[in-house]
């Protein structure tokens, strides 16, 4: 009798622990990082919004045709489209929802910028992003 109450303490000490751990790793995996990878993770929300959600129908419309805005895109593949973060927060700050800029006030706004890179078949979602960062971290000691 009292080995199986023991043993039901130790599984809710595991259960409890395996909980905290997996807590612990969801919560870095979202939300920590280096502040550099924070930044980055930001940038990337919003270049994803604005192309997504503006850039990509706005050359539609002005191309005419989805065909001609997949020529012009296929010229950006390698190049990628230069957006910078002061673009992204005015666009946010007209279209988008309410954003938190916490972690990009240490970025220069006009030199810091993301690149959007079309890809095949160039949809509205195939896109990669990649970044140019001028931002005032901190360097951290270990």
């Amino acid at each position: 009798m009292k080995a199986k109450r023991v043993g039901k303490v130790i599984a809710t000490i595991f259960l409890i622990l395996f909980i905290l751990v997996l807590g612990y790793l969801v919560y870095s995996y979202f939300f920590g990082g280096t502040d550099e990878q924070r930044i980055e993770r930001k940038l990337n929300k919003m270049a994803k919004d604005f192309y997504e959600k503006c850039y990509y129908d706005e050359l539609v419309e002005q191309k005419g045709s989805a065909s001609d805005a997949i020529e012009y895109l296929k010229d950006y593949k390698d190049k990628g489209l230069k957006v910078s973060y002061s673009s992204l927060k005015e666009y946010y700050d007209e279209f988008g929802s309410k954003m938190n800029y916490t972690e990009l006030s240490v970025c220069d706004e006009d030199n810091t910028y993301v690149l959007i890179y079309p890809k095949s078949p160039y949809g509205k979602t195939d896109f990669t992003v990649g970044y140019k960062l001028n931002c005032k971290l901190e360097k951290k000691n270990k």
